[in-house]
């Protein structure tokens, strides 16, 4: 299950269901968002409703011996700007990568289950965003234009939180193919508009929500002659030419 088992409510009747599914040798594989990464990185805009829960490896260790498994693998994916892909079969039946228990003490030694961890990180996050909220009101008051590309859905979370509504940002370009053109950002009220648009006014800034294939993306937009500054929000605000 990639990036499915996080999104799950009812995750006791999944758990008891995959008991049932899975036999001797069966190996369940998850992929999900990753705690750690959440921390490191400051990914406070994958923080919403879509995702229920976001995994460390201790909480899976916790998790699946009341089902009588064990995880026996584990590997961080760079996947959405960092994933843990675990793999969990019956207590026992596979050898446990030494992976798991390193993966485990990187958990601790980050500080991942302390409260002043957290609270650090909350002032880093409000750091970042005074930091791109600086810049985008600097060219904003030098009459240069202010977009946004990509992910119009997981970018809510982040240009709400950043207070760019459309006199801030006057609207986010999507893929000629998205399903989300012609719809609003929900909260700022952006239009959800192709990226052709870019091509034709190169405007002086766009920033990148789908920051995690940022170099991607400002390649090929670069490629197809864009002009325009980059601002690519995190892990920390920065502007690429």
């Amino acid at each position: 299950m990639t990036n499915v088992f996080a999104h799950m409510a009812t995750l006791g009747t999944v758990m008891r269901g995959l008991s049932e599914l899975l036999d001797s040798q069966g190996v369940f594989s998850t992929e999900s968002q990753y705690l750690l990464d959440v921390l490191q990185l400051n990914q406070f805009d994958g923080i919403y409703h879509e995702h229920i829960r976001t995994y460390s490896i201790k909480a899976l260790t916790r998790l699946v011996p009341y089902y009588g498994m064990e995880v026996f693998d584990a590997v961080r994916t760079s996947r959405y700007g960092g994933n843990i892909r675990a793999s969990i079969g019956w207590k026992g039946a596979h050898s446990v990568s030494p992976q798991v228990e390193a993966l485990l003490k990187a958990e601790e030694a980050a500080g991942l289950f302390d409260a002043e961890i957290w609270a650090a990180w909350r002032k880093r996050v409000d750091k970042n965003r005074t930091e791109f909220m600086q810049l985008v009101y600097e060219a904003k008051g030098k009459g240069e234009r202010v977009v946004a590309a990509s992910c119009p859905g997981r970018g809510t979370v982040l240009m709400n939180y950043f207070g760019l509504d459309r006199n801030l940002v006057s609207y986010i370009a999507e893929i000629p193919t998205g399903l989300k053109i012609g719809k609003h950002m929900p909260g700022t009220h952006q239009p959800v508009v192709s990226n052709e648009i870019l091509f034709r006014q190169q405007p002086e800034y766009v920033v990148i929500l789908a920051w995690h294939y940022s170099d991607y993306m400002i390649k090929h937009f670069k490629k197809r002659r864009l002009s325009s500054k980059f601002i690519v929000p995190l892990p920390e605000c920065k502007v690429i030419e």
